[in-house]
């Protein structure tokens, strides 16, 4: 059926840390939203921190998701293209720092 559709089949899934492919949209804004605080430290306990979850995530319009979703395509033949070699990285900080941000700013839980 793939053959009529005159697909190329790939045999093993390309990966690429620098293009996130299901999360990069999402976490590249929630950096950004995060970044802009005021206080980065103002978030006391777990509870802080899922009510700015929910509060960021509420505050995107359904355009948001949709372009993420639709912009998906072109994150995977620049993935594709590469070869997986390093690809300049968009001005928003990657997960890994997100994720390290959170964790120097916020109190253990």
């Amino acid at each position: 059926m793939l053959k009529d559709l005159d697909w190329e089949l790939l045999f093993y899934l390309l990966y690429s840390a620098d293009l996130a492919p299901s999360d990069f949209h999402l976490f590249q804004s929630m950096t950004n939203n995060l970044c802009q605080q005021p206080k980065p430290n103002s978030y006391r306990n777990q509870d802080d921190v899922a009510r700015w979850i929910t509060d960021c995530l509420a505050s995107k319009e359904a355009e948001y998701n949709y372009y993420g979703i639709h912009t998906l395509p072109e994150r995977w033949e620049k993935c594709v293209d590469s070869s997986g070699h390093y690809l300049e990285r968009s001005t928003a900080i990657p997960l890994f720092h997100f994720s390290r941000f959170l964790s120097i700013h916020l109190p253990h839980f």
